[in-house]
């Protein structure tokens, strides 16, 4: 399971009235996140990771807890994907 560092979704947001997009990309060097607001596509945030094998997990977590927490409980749509 993928925990949030510091409890973000219990913190207040920035641009409470913004919604954004989690991205997340584990690929096979690299895992990849990015934070997009989603009214004009503008990244708010990001980050690269080296991804982790045979489990891809902690690769992820480390990208998300790299990641703006104050932005996270905004997010409303997550997208991910792997070449594995």
């Amino acid at each position: 399971m993928i925990r949030l560092k510091n409890n973000c979704f219990d913190e207040e947001g920035v641009g409470d009235s913004m919604n954004y997009g989690l991205g997340i990309d584990a690929g096979g060097t690299y895992t990849d996140a990015v934070i997009v607001r989603e009214d004009d596509g503008e990244v708010i945030d990001s980050t690269k990771s080296p991804t982790t094998y045979p489990d891809p997990l902690p690769g992820i977590q480390n990208a998300l807890d790299s990641l703006d927490p104050s932005y996270l409980n905004n997010v409303s749509n997550i997208s991910d994907s792997t070449n594995n």
